[in-house]
């Protein structure tokens, strides 16, 4: 009967002992989940912030290139219209005809090409039509202007990229 009797209370510990473990894992488990629904909830904070951080960003630099675009038009219709103009009331203006071979190359370099058989210095370039200082002027100044609205478009590209690094880090 003594056996019987230690054999119950060895039986009853192991399960006491089992059920005290269990209640350990079982907090160690609900403090893991917590811990776990927490961190999410702060990433998903901060992808949010992340998000109204680069939007406002992008508002910002579309704001600022929208401007300086703007900035740029004016300061080259200006420049055009001016010096055009100061150009036109010369007398001598349009009596300057270029080369056609200026022209081609003037041509080609808007394109970034170059001539694929330049014509022997003196041969006259049939694909070009002959131009006057007064339309070189026009076309160099609409050239520009060109250039630099894309400068100011890759610049806020540039500004734009590395406001997304900053962001990400």
């Amino acid at each position: 009967m003594n056996i019987k009797l230690i054999a119950a209370s060895a039986l009853i510990a192991f399960i006491a002992a089992w059920q005290v473990q269990a209640w350990r894992y079982g907090g160690a488990i609900e403090k893991i989940a917590h811990a776990h629904t927490e961190a999410l909830r702060q990433a998903e904070s901060d992808a949010r912030k992340a998000e109204k951080e680069l939007s406002s960003v992008t508002a910002e630099i579309d704001r600022l290139s929208e401007q300086a675009r703007e900035n740029v038009r004016v300061v080259t219709e200006t420049v055009e219209k001016e010096v055009i103009r100061y150009v036109e009331t010369d007398p001598s203006a349009g009596d300057c005809q270029l080369s056609l071979g200026w022209v081609r190359a003037h041509d080609n370099a808007t394109h970034a090409e170059m001539p694929q058989n330049p014509a022997p210095s003196g041969a006259p370039d049939d694909a070009a039509g002959p131009a006057t200082d007064v339309d070189a002027l026009r076309a160099v100044s609409r050239n520009y202007r060109t250039c630099v609205g894309e400068l100011q478009r890759l610049s806020g590209l540039q500004a734009y990229v590395e406001q997304v690094c900053l962001v990400e880090r």
